[in-house]
């Protein structure tokens, strides 16, 4: 037996012995462990680190020097705060220009979202969808896999963005 198992075995009789619930376990851990001067360490949660404003309107700025399309689907990603799974999926449909709001129909957990839009960034999601009344939003070059797959369509323009 390890020395964690046999002190968890010593433990563990003492509550029996004591007839401690598990709420009141908790308060007698929390008292050992102070008076052992055991702390628990610092612990940096899983967040991700943020761009600040200048950085993102520099990673902006590049996509739209590289590509207009990429632009808006890098500022759309960012404004939203879509997850590049729910981004393929968006479809014209799912834009709302008068109430400025995308619908993520699918996200995590399947879960269904509304997510509100700048003004601006609706302003070039009009330009970019154009008189498109239905299909994905970014029409994808490899024709799609998804869920609804991307078929060709002569009145599909371009982003105008650039």
């Amino acid at each position: 037996m390890t020395s964690i198992a046999r002190a968890a075995a010593a433990i563990a009789a003492v509550l029996v012995r004591e007839g401690v619930d598990y709420a009141q376990s908790k308060a007698v851990f929390k008292a050992a462990r102070a008076r052992a001067g055991l702390r628990a360490s610092p612990e940096r949660r899983g967040g991700v680190d943020r761009l600040t404003v200048e950085e993102e309107l520099r990673f902006l700025d590049q996509a739209y020097a590289q590509d207009g399309r990429i632009g808006l689907m890098l500022q759309t990603l960012l404004e939203t705060g879509a997850r590049a799974s729910e981004l393929v999926q968006i479809r014209v449909e799912d834009v709302s220009l008068a109430e400025r709001m995308i619908t993520i129909r699918h996200g995590k957990g399947g879960k269904r979202r509304e997510v509100p839009i700048r003004r601006d960034l609706a302003q070039l999601l009009r330009l970019h969808i154009g008189t498109r009344r239905a299909g994905p939003l970014f029409a994808s070059r490899q024709q799609g896999s998804g869920p609804v797959p991307h078929t060709a369509r002569s009145n599909e323009t371009p982003c105008a963005v650039a």
